[in-house]
């Protein structure tokens, strides 16, 4: 699991930097656009990652919910 988020914060900071690069609004925006579907992903692993926790280490809702937001925290510094 935690392969497919690094692959997918990558690809995320690739989106980002190609976007930063681009002059054409159009461009811009396609490459925006891009990186909001692969931050989605991103979400969507971090729920798998704490449906894991939850029901491979008997995690409460409330544990799985500060590790995920921790983790959000984390990608945002």
């Amino acid at each position: 699991m935690n392969e497919i988020l690094i692959d997918e914060l990558t690809k995320l900071n690739n989106i980002a930097n190609a976007s930063a690069n681009f002059t054409h609004p159009l461009d811009k925006e396609r490459v925006e656009t891009m990186a909001n579907i692969v931050a989605t992903a991103i979400v969507d692993e971090l729920y798998l990652i704490r449906d894991y926790c939850k029901e491979n280490f008997g995690w409460s809702d409330e544990a799985s919910e500060v590790v995920i937001k921790a983790i959000k925290d984390a990608l945002r510094a």
